[in-house]
C-alpha cells in the first residue's frame, strides 16, 4: 500500500509479518485469506469492517485496535495467543486460558473461559490497602467482584487500583482469585513468555468482605489458601480482573 487503502497481495502474500497500521485500508478481503504463512499482522487505526481469519491457521498475534470491527471470529486460530483490540467488539470462540488479550491498551491474561464469559487478570499487580479499617461494609459477593468493587471503590485503594484501569476492571470476589490460583501454571507461564509479572506466593485481597465483622477474604494464589484478614490497613498484593 501507498497509503491508497489498496493492499498489493504480492508484496504480502508470503510474509509471516505484517504491519498495515494506520493506511486507510478498507477492506482485506482476497488478501488476508491467501497469506496462509502469516503469524503476526497489525491492521490497527484502519477503516476495515470485515476480516476473515479461517485460512490464517499459523495467525499468532494481532492486532484490530481502532478499526470498524464489530465482529471477530478466530475460531480458526488456535495458536492465536495475542490479541489487541478496541472495547466493544465481539469476538467468537477462540479464547483459552492463557491468553494474552488487550483491550483498550489495557493488558490481560484471560483465566476464565466458560461458554461465552470471559474473564482476563491484568498483567501487572500493586500492593495496596483494602481500606475500611474497623467498619462494615456490604461487599460480600463471594463471585461477583465487579458489584464488590463498585461498593467499595469510594475508600478502598485495593479497589481504586482496579478501576484506575478502566471501568470493566475491578478487585476479584474470593471465588474469582480461586479460578485464578487453579490455573496459576499456565498464566504463569504466560505471563513469563510476555515478560510480565508472574504471580508470586504472597496473599492477594478479594473484595469479598466477611459477614457483619470487619474482616476481607484474602488468598495465596500459589497455594490457593484463603484466609481472613481484620487489619485492612494491611498492605497485601491486588491484581485486577474484567469480563470480556
Amino acid at each position: 500500500t501507498d497509503n491508497d487503502g489498496i493492499v498489493e497481495l504480492e508484496a504480502v502474500a508470503n510474509a509471516k509479518e505484517v504491519n498495515i497500521s494506520g493506511m486507510n485500508i478498507t477492506t482485506l478481503e482476497g488478501v488476508v485469506d491467501k497469506m496462509t504463512s502469516l503469524k503476526k499482522l497489525n491492521c490497527s487505526n484502519n477503516l476495515i469492517t470485515d476480516i476473515n481469519l479461517n485460512q490464517n491457521i499459523e495467525l499468532r498475534e494481532l492486532n484490530v485496535s481502532g478499526t470498524a470491527l464489530v465482529n471477530l471470529d478466530i475460531s480458526d486460530n488456535p495458536y492465536l495467543t495475542v490479541l489487541h483490540f478496541t472495547e466493544g467488539l465481539s469476538i467468537t470462540s477462540g479464547f483459552d486460558i492463557g491468553r494474552y488479550i488487550n483491550v483498550n491498551d489495557v493488558a490481560g491474561v484471560a483465566f476464565y473461559c466458560v461458554g461465552t464469559t470471559v474473564k482476563i487478570m491484568s498483567v501487572d499487580e500493586s500492593t495496596r490497602e483494602w481500606g475500611y479499617w474497623a467498619r462494615g461494609v456490604s461487599s460480600k459477593s463471594t463471585d461477583d467482584g465487579n458489584a464488590n468493587t463498585n461498593i467499595i471503590v469510594p475508600e478502598s485503594p485495593a479497589a481504586q487500583w482496579c478501576r484506575a484501569k478502566g471501568a470493566a476492571w475491578y478487585l476479584p470476589a474470593i471465588d474469582e482469585l480461586e479460578l485464578i490460583s487453579s490455573a496459576i501454571s499456565i498464566l504463569n507461564s504466560s505471563l513469563s513468555e510476555m515478560s510480565e509479572t508472574q504471580i508470586g506466593t504472597d496473599s492477594y485481597w478479594s473484595s469479598t468482605a466477611y459477614g457483619n465483622i470487619y474482616e476481607s477474604y484474602n488468598l495465596c494464589l500459589y497455594t490457593g489458601r484463603s484466609s481472613l484478614d481484620d487489619d485492612r490497613n494491611t498492605n497485601k498484593k491486588v491484581r485486577a480482573v474484567r469480563v470480556l
